[in-house]
């Protein structure tokens, strides 16, 4: 008797998974290829640091003489950079160009997001903006609007499916702190050398990487300071000078602040047990 209670439940068990599970994996592979696009913004580091790569070596950008300068001032020329409204149509269309490059760094190439991103960046720059030079704000402002987007987006199939992966799919939708923070600060740095990653690596060269980290590292924990992240202004020296050997400087530097901290973080739960 046992054995056949057993058999029942088992071929229950099967035909269950039969028209349930099988439909639902099958909705998986549906909800993947809808968001594909999507997905790309979750670029790897070593992916995006190949973009970033190949566009130093194909960038005919010279950076600006005043960069040159011996009393040029990196650390002042990023805190004077201009709020958009107040920009020249040639530093606006600098800005413009340095975004849409970041875009590619990071892999996005979805219409809708290409403008949640640009909004958002055009925001952080906007000194009439809610978010202007707030990275807590301007992270929590794009998370929201990536989240809206991800509602209008999933169906109730990818929703199902998402749940049957465990949040991968929805996580796709999301912008990491880290690469975020990163993008800011390449768009900040190019701004006041006047262009993109291979501007910013044409000064790390004028400069020479010793003299570049000391002045990187100055800029860095004042603007983290002002943008409202003083805590991890403690860990930018080290970080800044890893951070130099890769052509995606700002989102290496970020990446590498970001790993100190979670450290810092990890010590302190350990000694508070």
């Amino acid at each position: 008797m046992k054995k056949l209670t057993t058999s029942i439940i088992g071929a229950l068990s099967l035909s269950l998974f039969l028209s349930v599970g099988v439909p639902a994996l099958s909705n998986v592979v549906e909800a993947d290829e809808s968001v594909n696009s999507v997905n790309s913004i979750l670029l790897s580091d070593e992916e995006s640091e190949k973009i970033a790569s190949e566009l130093v070596e194909n960038s005919d950008l010279e950076i600006n003489d005043e960069a040159l300068e011996n009393d040029f001032d990196l650390e002042d020329a990023v805190a004077e950079i201009p709020s958009i409204n107040e920009m020249t149509t040639e530093e606006k269309e600098l800005f413009d160009s340095i975004v849409n490059e970041q875009l590619q760094i990071m892999g996005v190439n979805d219409t809708e997001l290409e403008e949640v991103y640009k909004d958002n960046l055009e925001g952080f720059f906007d000194e009439n903006s809610e978010t202007y030079e707030n990275l807590q704000a301007s992270q929590a402002k794009i998370d929201e609007d990536i989240k809206d987007l991800e509602e209008t987006h999933l169906s109730m199939l990818d929703k199902t499916a998402s749940f049957i992966t465990g949040d991968k799919k929805v996580q796709a939708f999301r912008l990491m702190s880290t690469r975020w923070a990163g993008t800011i600060l390449n768009v900040a740095i190019g701004m006041a050398v006047s262009g993109g990653v291979g501007a910013i690596a044409g000064y790390i060269r004028s400069k020479g990487k010793k003299e570049a980290a000391r002045v990187f590292s100055r800029t860095v924990k004042s603007r983290l300071i002002t943008w409202g992240a003083p805590k991890l202004a403690w860990a930018v020296g080290v970080s800044v000078t890893v951070a130099l050997t890769y052509s995606d400087v700002g989102g290496m530097i970020a990446k590498q602040i970001d790993k100190r901290d979670k450290k810092k973080i990890m010590v302190i739960l350990i000694f508070s047990l």
